[in-house]
């Protein structure tokens, strides 16, 4: 879809493309002839709404969280990350470049399905 939507920027027209749109082939062998700046990943699921955090409010969590932990001795601290607890288990692999360490992908997750 990518390669369609520039071909359309440009205003070029392929031939051998149906409606300008590569197949499957032409993306697999974009990905052997590029093998060294993109690779195939399992990407994770992010949703749309936590994508959108402002650094304020990520300064203002952390120093609230400090104020908070201040008197609590580490031993009592546990890391827990509910991004692991999902009811959509399944993760797509899809296409980075290289060097990308965590691949996300932005998901629009229905209000019955929330915790």
């Amino acid at each position: 879809m990518m390669a369609k939507c520039y071909l359309e920027r440009q205003g070029r027209v392929v031939n051998k493309f149906v409606n300008n749109m590569p197949g499957k082939d032409w993306a697999l062998s974009l990905l052997i002839r590029h093998k060294n700046s993109f690779g195939q990943r399992l990407s994770t699921n992010i949703k749309q709404v936590r994508s959108k955090i402002s650094r304020e409010t990520i300064e203002a969590y952390f120093a609230n969280l400090s104020d908070t932990l201040k008197d609590v001795p580490p031993e009592n601290i546990f890391n827990y990350d509910e991004s692991n607890v999902s009811d959509d288990p399944g993760k797509k692999l899809g296409v980075y470049k290289r060097g990308v360490k965590y691949p996300e992908k932005y998901v629009i997750i229905p209000r019955r399905q929330l915790v």
